[in-house]
């Protein structure tokens, strides 16, 4: 079974791989921008069902991102390896986000990620 398409844009390489081994255990088909383009143009071309955004990157900041997901029907969540929780949660819910905080297990994540997808 299959949860659909995800994208972890992060500039961590080890959170990255974290969270996609993760995610493919649950079932995630793992997509993977080039690493040359914009957060925004990777959305609109690959169009994942599901984006996992590092609060951390400045295009997490960026308007144009947020218009490619809106545009491409993907579900965003944003996460923070190192932020404090208070920053990555104002963060979200300015924009009306789920978001999470590593560490975090397996099974919170499935959880969180399947209430975000409904």
């Amino acid at each position: 079974m299959t949860n659909g398409s995800v994208l972890v844009l992060s500039n961590d390489t080890l959170i990255t791989a974290l969270l996609l081994s993760l995610l493919e255990l649950e079932g995630f088909t793992l997509l993977h921008g080039d690493g040359t383009e914009a957060a925004a143009v990777v959305v609109e071309r690959l169009k994942p069902r599901l984006l996992l955004l590092d609060s951390h990157l400045p295009e997490a900041r960026m308007e144009a991102l947020y218009h490619a997901v809106a545009t491409a029907g993907t579900v965003a969540v944003l996460f923070s390896p190192g932020h404090a929780r208070a920053d990555v949660e104002a963060m979200a819910r300015a924009r009306g986000l789920p978001w999470f905080t590593l560490p975090i297990g397996r099974t919170r994540l499935r959880e969180l990620l399947l209430d975000a997808l409904g």
